[in-house]
């Protein structure tokens, strides 16, 4: 039980700026830790959607309360998704071979492709999240479902693919495949209790179609990463989540 907690933990770490006791470093903790990454998205999005929720509840209008919860995700992440949205973009679009694509990624430069996809991943978001905005139960239920959905999307990138880069040019020890019985478990039971309070808020149909969304763009990635780089990078798993999440919001909100 201490060495989930430790786990769990590392996870936080590794994809957010909350201050969290420091569990240390042993070997694997961070394959350990991939299966708590759902449930770090929840927590992400909880405390976003709870700033947004606060701003709603005192009268502040829809669309800023929502403008202040994309913000608090991002302050919460250190722009840790966004940025891996767009050196995956910038690689992919004007990568010419896998090489190519590879070094695109390190170059801390905005391009054109990385400027277009920030612009777009922002627009959906926001006009998503604002058609959500009709009670704070609404908007804390979508964006704890959504970053949940984002990171599950991640774990599915890291647990199919390989690391398309050698280890030694990791910024820190990549994970590897490790989708477990327990680990599989873990992801699905993150997942329900995030996606299961959505759906007593917003009904059962949006709910599965945004996940069908998700689930669809995430297995397309997967494609397009193993065909383009070989596998996966930090920056794609960045990328996988901006998507997932994005997939999500978007049929969950479709027809409201």
């Amino acid at each position: 039980m201490r060495r989930e907690g430790q786990a769990f933990l590392s996870a936080v770490q590794f994809l957010t700026r909350l201050p969290v006791p420091d569990p240390g470093w042993e070997e694997g903790r961070l394959d350990r830790a991939a299966k708590w990454f759902p449930l770090v998205g929840t927590l992400v999005g909880l405390l976003a959607g709870g700033v947004a929720a606060c701003a709603l509840a005192i009268g502040i209008d829809p669309s800023i309360t929502v403008l202040t919860g994309l913000l608090a995700a991002v302050l919460i992440t250190g722009a840790l998704h966004e940025d891996g949205l767009a050196d995956t973009s910038d690689a992919l679009g004007g990568g010419r071979d896998r090489e190519h694509r590879l070094a695109i990624m390190k170059d801390s430069r905005i391009g054109a492709y990385a400027a277009i996809a920030l612009i777009f991943a922002f627009g959906f978001r926001f006009l998503s999240y604002d058609a959500a905005a009709l009670s704070p139960w609404h908007v804390v239920a979508l964006f704890a479902a959504a970053h949940c959905v984002g990171r599950a999307g991640m774990v599915w990138i890291v647990w199919s693919l390989d690391y398309a880069r050698a280890a030694a040019e990791a910024k820190v020890p990549p994970l590897t495949k490790t989708a477990t019985p327990s680990g599989v478990a873990t992801v699905a039971l993150c997942l329900a209790l995030s996606v299961i309070p959505a759906i007593l808020v917003f009904g059962t149909l949006p709910v599965i179609i945004g996940l069908i969304i998700a689930m669809t763009a995430t297995l397309a990635l997967c494609a397009l990463y193993r065909r383009k780089l070989g596998g996966w990078t930090g920056d794609t798993a960045g990328a996988t989540q901006v998507i997932a999440e994005i997939g999500f919001v978007l049929g969950a909100t479709a027809w409201i």
